[in-house]
């Protein structure tokens, strides 16, 4: 896998049940031979639990959709404040990504600014990427506008070399794009 380019194994506990959060150092340790990393797709309040698992891995790994913290538990929530101290493990990425997916407004999806910009803020944007979640599996109601939730990056980074690094200097590094 590693030679068609694989990167990475995801870890998914909100559309996949507990899918490997039990497993994360063991998974971990098989991938670390291969410079790969852990993408955790996890609900905000997993992450306080974790925090010291993460800290600790062999690997780095990559915060799925701004940690997952619904908008409406506001920034201080434990689950988004143990985000952003993995942040600063130097072994954390975040994916300033999935602005619906934990917007309680809807379009715009504002409310998920303050996340974006906190992340942002905290990490630094050497260690930020973003997507577009496409074909937003799981979505229930309003299907995102694509070209809308780009958008909103240049509300949450204004700077345009910052927006080139999340964009293209930073998913290079975390997944080896020559």
């Amino acid at each position: 896998m590693d030679d068609i380019g694989v990167r990475g194994v995801r870890v998914n506990s909100v559309t996949g049940g507990s899918a490997g959060v039990d497993r994360l150092e063991a998974m971990a340790k098989l991938i670390a031979p291969l410079g790969w990393h852990l993408q955790l797709f996890l609900k905000g309040e997993t992450y306080p639990d974790i925090e010291p698992i993460l800290k600790n891995l062999p690997v780095d790994f990559v915060i799925d959709h701004m940690g997952q913290t619904m908008s409406e538990e506001g920034t201080d929530a434990p689950g988004f404040q143990s985000v952003l101290r993995l942040m600063e493990s130097g072994k954390g990425w975040a994916k300033v990504t999935g602005a619906y997916r934990i917007s309680s407004d809807g379009p715009p999806y504002s409310d998920a600014a303050p996340f974006a910009r906190s992340l942002v803020e905290k990490a630094g944007v050497d260690r930020i990427v973003w997507g577009t979640d496409w074909p937003h599996p799981d979505v229930k109601g309003e299907m995102p506008d694509d070209g809308n939730l780009l958008d909103l990056l240049s509300d949450w980074v204004p700077d345009d070399a910052d927006r080139k690094k999340i964009l293209v200097e930073n998913p290079a590094r975390l997944y080896g794009f020559s």
